[in-house]
């Protein structure tokens, strides 16, 4: 007699599915009938639940060894993050020491890594340590993009790009070193208010030259908001977190056709759409005029109830001018601003070069080469957004005019027909309904007196009644 044989769940499933029972008593009841037997699974999925209810998963300082455990820690004993609605087991939760590194303190958390501030023992010097969430249960894809990430930075020797020290693995678990900045993100400077612009302008400018720099050798940053720029202590902007950086013209493996990759508030419409094949440097373009938008305003150009509305509003609505939210924005920088956030990639600077050189000219007090967009161009722009309601808005209008114009026809026969069988009377002038007619239609009642003979003296009555506009009366003096 056989029976199916299903694997023993790991202490991270089991983690899970106690997770979704909110009862406490119905809790246990189900731990101990699940772990019976297997004390130890049954005291790893307690100390994960223990974490889970004293942590917020978003900013967990550095746990210290607990007592009697090694000074070097299994990297498989992993933490837990919020994914999709599930809790993973993803970092180590004992980890004091870690290789060559002694872990200080969690300093960041993103989709796809942690970031320590550490001390690296060899060289006795502060840096930072990202790891890949999952440690060992990472996926090979997650391995891939976390590397392209340290290959794409570490090949970008630049002062405001926070520089890569090393890449390796240790115990299974992926991870690169890079330098410490010691500062807030630009997300923290604007948390209680917007920057002056100049300072804004001055920051938007070094980032976009710095971004041009990674162009020029092949690399999107593709995720270019506030909390992914750093201030260091000498006021200058680092840029960091090149987790979804692509290669142009390499392998795109790692974002297939229907991936939407970025934050929604900054990414640009073609990335939102993954229309892989338009995403280039004027996708990173929009992203610095997002940006810049944020530092003004203290807000980003699209907030809505959830991601999917924000992305929403970026595809369909056009952001608010800036000054709305500050009035104290220069119009020639707000200018730039929204020739950056324009929903076609052609309508916006070429260059992150060009947006660089065009805040310097505004730093510099000299004019500015884009133009406010005109009523014509807004126009254009909604006409391309919504071309249904165009066309159909178009094709009421043209019936509209239609119908128009042969009630006009028919009724300029009538009064032909009216004024004709009645030339021998004095009361042609002053027929109401003719009088109204050539007040209301003058230039008609005027083509009507130059087309047709028998129509003339009636206008010439109409004349002499004051039922003539200043042209008709002169076309009538002048003996036409």
């Amino acid at each position: 007699m056989s029976a199916n044989h299903q694997p023993t769940p790991t202490a991270a499933e089991l983690f899970n599915r106690a997770l979704e029972i909110e009862d406490l008593g119905q809790r246990e009841a189900y731990l101990e009938k699940v772990c019976a037997g297997k004390e130890g699974m049954r005291q790893e999925v307690e100390r994960l639940l223990a974490h889970h209810k004293a942590d917020s998963f978003m900013e967990r300082p550095a746990v210290q060894p607990d007592p009697g455990s090694p000074e070097t820690v299994d990297s498989s004993r992993g933490g837990t993050e919020v994914m999709a609605g599930r809790i993973q087991v993803n970092l180590p939760m004992t980890l004091k020491y870690f290789g060559d590194y002694e872990l200080l303190e969690e300093i960041a958390r993103g989709g796809m890594g942690v970031v320590w501030k550490a001390r690296q023992k060899s060289l006795n010097r502060l840096v930072a340590v990202k790891m890949i969430l999952g440690g060992r249960l990472a996926t090979p894809a997650d391995v891939k993009r976390f590397r392209t990430e340290a290959e794409a930075a570490a090949n970008l020797q630049h002062p405001n790009i926070v520089a890569i020290h090393e890449i390796g693995e240790h115990e299974g678990q992926h991870y690169f070193s890079m330098a410490l900045v010691d500062g807030p993100t630009l997300a923290e400077l604007v948390r209680h208010g917007p920057l002056p612009p100049g300072k804004a302008a001055q920051f938007v400018k070094t980032i976009a030259e710095a971004v041009q720099f990674a162009h020029q050798r092949g690399i999107l940053h593709r995720d270019l908001k506030p909390s992914n720029v750093l201030v260091d202590s000498q006021d200058q902007v680092r840029i960091t977190d090149f987790g979804l950086a692509k290669v142009m013209h390499g392998d795109s493996n790692l974002t297939r056709s229907g991936d939407v990759m970025g934050s929604p508030a900054y990414m640009a419409p073609e990335q939102a759409q993954a229309k892989q094949k338009l995403i280039g440097p004027q996708s990173d373009v929009y992203s610095l005029g997002a940006l810049l938008y944020h530092l003004l305003t203290g807000r980003p150009p699209f907030t809505g109830e959830t991601a999917v509305d924000t992305l929403r509003q970026a595809l369909d609505e056009d952001p608010l001018p800036p000054t709305r939210h500050n009035a104290k924005i220069p119009a020639d920088l707000e200018t730039i601003c929204l020739k950056c956030l324009a929903k076609r990639p052609e309508q916006r600077y070429a260059t992150a070069r060009n947006l660089a050189e065009e805040l310097e000219r505004f730093l510099n007090y000299e004019p500015i080469f884009a133009k406010p967009a005109s009523g014509v161009r807004r126009a254009w722009n909604w006409t391309q957004k919504n071309p249904w309601v165009f066309a159909a808005g178009f094709a009421a209008l043209v019936v509209l005019f239609a119908g128009v114009a042969y009630g006009l026809l028919e009724h300029a026969r009538y009064l032909n027909w009216h004024l004709t069988t009645r030339l021998n009377s004095e009361s042609v002038a002053t027929d109401s309904r003719c009088i109204l007619f050539f007040k209301m239609f003058p230039l008609l009642a005027l083509l009507l007196y130059l087309s047709r003979k028998d129509f003339r003296r009636a206008y010439q009555e109409q004349a002499k009644a004051g039922g003539a506009t200043p042209l008709g009366k002169l076309v009538v003096h002048a003996g036409f």
